[in-house]
């Protein structure tokens, strides 16, 4: 094909009638050909239209909103945004398209009441990806990505040591932070550094119907608040191990119950204490008071002994039971593995030296 070549000695100028069209055609459908521009192109209008399907641009970076003159120090946006606007139909109606855009008129500000240091603050300007245009969005687009970085230089919160990466703030005062939609992600949270959600929490701390802590579990340890009592007659809070936490609390089917506490009365492994009293919930389970090295056992009031059959001991020990009184007028017995008999009170050995 021949080439038609037309060189001009200075610039060339074309001028339609106003408001005509210059057309280069040259063809379309499966014969289509090329318009090739060597070197820039300046359009000067209020609108650019490409109706190609695909577009590919060989640019680095491309410029929206540029010549907008130099407002304020930092520049903004004079008419409010600017961005790429995606047509989705129906008459190309701006509050069906697709928006990705900077608003320069929406605010965001920090202004935390538990920090102290530094003062509230406030910036103009945020990234948008939504329906609509930014005076009356239908709704906010998601945005799918693997992660999101905050620049460590970037400004904390108040001013604050440390920056913090701010999710809602004070535009949003009623926004939750929210996973609803992933499947069991409470059973995923298992990393030191994963932020667990409510179920996760509740999982670990059961909250009443008030919102107040009724129990604290971790696997088969748990430690509960409870209304009907294990082994009293009121409230108490209960301790197990290696246990089934949807246990009925009166009746435990698995685990060990570790302690118990209640108004007048406490479990503590095998001891229970109920009032003044201290007993071993093991069956012919002994008390052992056992001081360490050369400690005693000291007692500062008088020590009363109630028990009438004969203790079983062995090698090195002494056992004493009350009893009638006999011969030795005292009624208290001892009794070792070589010997038994009475101890003899101070009158009936007085009589008894006097005789022998």
């Amino acid at each position: 094909m021949s080439t038609d070549v037309l060189r001009l000695p200075g610039n060339y100028y074309i001028e339609t009638a106003r408001g005509g069209t210059i057309t280069l055609d040259v063809g379309t459908g499966t014969n289509t050909g090329t318009v090739v521009i060597v070197g820039n192109l300046d359009v000067i209008g209020n609108q650019t239209v490409i109706e190609s399907k695909v577009s590919s641009l060989a640019d680095n970076t491309i410029v929206l909103n540029k010549g907008e003159p130099t407002n304020l120090t930092n520049g903004y946006v004079s008419l409010g945004v600017a961005g790429i606007q995606i047509s989705r139909g129906n008459n190309d109606a701006d509050n069906t398209s697709a928006f990705i855009q900077w608003n320069e008129n929406a605010v965001w500000s920090i202004n935390d009441p538990d920090v102290s240091i530094g003062a509230p603050w406030s910036k103009n300007g945020v990234f948008e990806f939504r329906v609509g245009t930014a005076a009356s969005p239908n709704w906010y687009g998601a945005i799918k990505a693997n992660a999101l970085r905050m620049h460590e230089a970037s400004a904390p919160v108040d001013n604050d040591a440390t920056p913090r990466f701010n999710f809602f703030g004070n535009e949003n005062p009623t926004a939750v932070l929210s996973v609803a939609g992933t499947a069991n992600y409470s059973s995923r949270v298992t990393h030191p550094d994963d932020i667990p959600n409510k179920k996760y929490v509740d999982l670990a701390v059961t909250l009443n119907a008030g919102g107040s802590v009724s129990a604290v579990s971790n696997s088969g340890t748990y430690i509960k608040l409870i209304p009907e009592p294990v082994y009293g007659v009121a409230s108490e809070i209960i301790g197990v191990i290696d246990g089934d936490f949807n246990d009925n609390a009166t009746v435990l089917t698995t685990g060990t119950l570790v302690f118990g506490f209640g108004k007048n009365y406490g479990i503590v492994g095998n001891f229970s204490f109920t009032g003044t009293s201290i007993n071993v919930t093991q069956t012919n389970g002994n008390l052992y008071l056992k001081p360490n090295g050369t400690g005693r056992v000291i007692t500062t009031s008088s020590l009363v002994i109630g028990y009438a059959s004969t203790p079983t001991v062995v090698s090195n020990q002494i056992g004493l039971r009350t009893g009638t009184n006999g011969p030795g007028a005292s009624g208290v017995y001892f009794n070792s593995t070589s010997t038994t008999g009475e101890l003899v009170s101070q009158r009936r050995a007085l009589i008894y030296s006097l005789l022998f």
